[in-house]
């Protein structure tokens, strides 16, 4: 059988084996590379959105939701505000530990929209690594 090199020289006349080799690995990342920029960005304008969102509805879901109806009144508005509000509970967390009142704001959404992108980038990594650590099933 052929070294892997020599199949790729034929593509890549003058160039060596090693080069080949070495530019078939960096082609090889790039896809992974992207992946996780999609990813962060992906989770970033998502969870942004969401928690813009739950507060420009807030109070129109409020309305709507009033007189027993509850939540079947606006349940897609209902459900993009309880979402957001979860999604901007640790500003309120970081308030009661300081013992002070939540100052929040859209620089408070945009920390908090990018710190879920890098988590969820934290996830991917962990996820990628546990499974390039276990035994695959073919060898069982």
């Amino acid at each position: 059988m052929a070294p892997l090199g020599a199949a790729r020289q034929q593509h890549y006349p003058g160039v060596s084996g090693r080069q080949t080799q070495l530019a078939g690995s960096h082609r090889a990342s790039i896809p992974q590379t992207m992946r996780a920029m999609l990813l962060f960005v992906g989770v970033t304008v998502v969870s942004g959105a969401l928690m813009v969102a739950s507060i420009l509805l807030f109070l129109p879901v409020a309305f709507a939701t009033q007189g027993g109806v509850g939540w079947r009144g606006a349940p897609l508005r209902s459900a993009v505000v309880l979402v957001g509000g979860n999604l901007l509970a640790p500003v309120t967390w970081l308030a009661a530990v300081r013992g002070s009142p939540a100052n929040w704001g859209f620089g408070s959404i945009l920390v908090l929209s990018i710190t879920y992108g890098l988590l969820a980038l934290a996830v991917r990594w962990a996820w990628v690594r546990r499974n390039a650590n276990s035994p695959s099933k073919e060898a069982q």
